[in-house]
């Protein structure tokens, strides 16, 4: 599927130039001279990351910036002629994501949408996994959420007959038969199984 950019910038020939770059990159382009139609277009259409310049007569970069994080989430890169540290944090502080100063080289701007990209799509498409819980005992790992263990090595699954956790540290609950040494570390369990049941 084509990302979606939206480009905004009231200067022309910057804008009908980054479109050409996003366009041939295979990207869907929406390109505003206005910020107001800008905003109203996010009504309408899904966008994947937008190209906003700073110094707009309608509505400054920075504010609309700020109603884009209002309701998403998507990428912000600005644009402005400003070198100010002051500009650049107040784009950020705002909500971008990333900061450009004009003039500026085009297929570096590229590089920068792709990186953006990328991270938006890898962070917010993916469902995180889910954390495994391991205990290693000597020698015994027990993983509570697959229903195995390992003893030597050797993977074996075992079946709880209810979610309640044990009252007490039984071997039992972890596969190992009370007063059977199976490896070097039974005797270890045997002692613990004794000390809990008095």
């Amino acid at each position: 599927m084509e990302e979606r950019i939206l480009i905004v910038d009231d200067e022309k020939e910057i804008a009908d130039l980054l479109e050409i770059y996003c366009v041939n990159e295979n990207y869907t382009v929406y390109k505003f001279y206005s910020p107001v139609e800008a905003l109203s277009c996010l009504q309408r259409e899904p966008i994947d990351l937008a190209v906003i310049d700073v110094m707009m007569p309608e509505m400054s970069g920075f504010t609309l910036c700020r109603r884009i994080r209002e309701q998403y989430y998507f990428p912000v890169i600005m644009l402005t002629a400003k070198v100010e540290d002051a500009d650049k944090i107040a784009g950020l502080t705002m909500g971008a994501d990333d900061y450009v100063t004009k003039p500026f080289h085009p297929p570096e701007l590229m590089a920068r949408i792709k990186t953006q990209l990328r991270r938006y799509k890898k962070y917010n498409a993916q469902t995180p996994m889910k954390q495994e819980i391991e205990y290693d005992f000597r020698g015994l790992c027990v993983n509570r959420q697959k229903h195995r263990r390992r003893l030597g090595g050797t993977d074996r699954h075992h079946h709880q007959r209810n979610s309640q956790p044990p009252r007490r540290a039984d071997s039992a609950h972890f596969g190992i038969k009370q007063g059977t040494q199976t490896n070097a570390c039974a005797p270890f369990w045997r002692v613990k199984y004794r000390a809990f049941s008095r």
